[in-house]
């Protein structure tokens, strides 16, 4: 009998098993290290392969070209690689991303879309069996009999109409919701100008303090459009001139108020020309607030942001000449507001 301890023998077995439940923890901790790798530069090819084929939903006045960003976020998926090779099986589809869901399904391109709903672009890659692409072939594990691992990724993209702007991104003038209720199809998928049938283009129509000429006229002269001074009540209408150039001052939002100064001033109908499309072109197309309602010398609440084309501007008569359009990226935009023809930029949603 050994009064000294066990066997030699056991502690010869108890090391083998510890050395091999060491040997075995170190090996699933190397492996799980390297799936998680892998999964990384799934999820990052797919998330620029998302974003970029969101970049391509609307690159006309036409709307979702959807086609066009399947190919787009296919192309960018396969330069990326993944294991040192270029991916070469990923999964993509366009459709319609509802914020107001928790569902990970994608509507599909048919159906009309309801508020909240953004065009939007889903990436999946996966490492399985089933594609070109393989499952990940462990380096340890396969020893203990777990010869391969399925790894996947996803991403969606989406563009949609923005709750808010950052600065610098809208022309100080406003248009009331009045105008876009006769110059825009909001039940259209998707929302956009109404086209005259006499040319076949957006309406081309003229802004003015008083309705002087016959034709369509649908809002009070108070109630198509006028300048604003954004959050500037003090300096009325001259304090519009700097900001034809340097733009809203600061960040805005759905349900913010801005200041709609009294009077006119022509100097400002001059520079808008200078820069209108029929000028040098700079201001040609603007992103603009949409109100509910406008009068002078009061506070407007902002209902949405739009996308405006300054055909050109006549300082004489004090006129504007527009066409509604659509795709204006507002810099610093997004959140999900009513659709008026401005765009957010391509942002992940999932």
């Amino acid at each position: 009998m050994n009064r000294f301890g066990p066997p030699k023998g056991v502690i010869a077995i108890l090391v083998a098993l510890i050395t091999t439940a060491l040997i075995g923890f170190a090996a699933l901790t190397v492996d799980l290290a390297y799936v998680f790798v892998v999964r990384n530069e799934l999820q990052n090819a797919a998330d620029a392969a998302a974003l970029s084929g969101a970049g391509r939903l609307y690159t006309s006045n036409a709307g979702p070209n959807w086609s066009d960003a399947e190919t787009q976020a296919a192309l960018v998926a396969r330069l990326n690689k993944t294991e040192y090779k270029l991916i070469q099986d990923p999964q993509v589809s366009a459709g319609y991303w509802s914020t107001n869901s928790t569902s990970s399904i994608m509507l599909p391109t048919s159906v009309s879309p309801s508020a909240g709903d953004s065009a939007a672009v889903m990436v999946s890659i996966q490492k399985v069996d089933a594609n070109r692409d393989g499952p990940v072939r462990p380096f340890f594990a396969s020893i203990l009999g777990k010869k391969q691992i399925e790894v996947d990724a996803r991403a969606v993209a989406a563009v949609g109409s923005p709750s808010y702007v950052g600065a610098n991104a809208l022309f100080p003038f406003v248009m009331s919701k009045c105008m876009y209720d006769t110059y825009w199809n909001a039940s259209s998928a998707p929302a956009g100008p109404r086209n005259d049938p006499k040319t076949g283009q957006p309406y081309l129509f003229v802004i003015e303090p008083e309705p002087k000429k016959p034709g369509i006229q649908p809002c009070e002269a108070t109630g198509r459009g006028v300048w604003t001074t954004f959050f500037e009540i003090n300096g009325g209408t001259n304090v519009v001139k700097d900001l034809i150039t340097s733009l809203n001052p600061s960040s805005l939002k759905i349900g913010d108020l801005i200041w709609i100064p009294s009077g006119i001033t022509a100097v400002n109908y001059g520079l808008t020309h200078a820069c209108s499309e029929a000028g040098n072109g700079s201001c040609a197309v603007v992103s603009v607030a949409v109100v509910e309602n406008l009068l002078q010398n009061t506070n407007a609440t902002v209902i949405g942001f739009s996308c405006l084309k300054i055909k050109y501007a006549n300082q004489g008569n004090k006129t504007i000449t527009v066409q509604m359009t659509k795709n204006c990226v507002p810099p610093g935009s997004g959140g999900t507001g009513p659709d008026y023809g401005s765009r957010t930029p391509p942002r992940l949603v999932w």
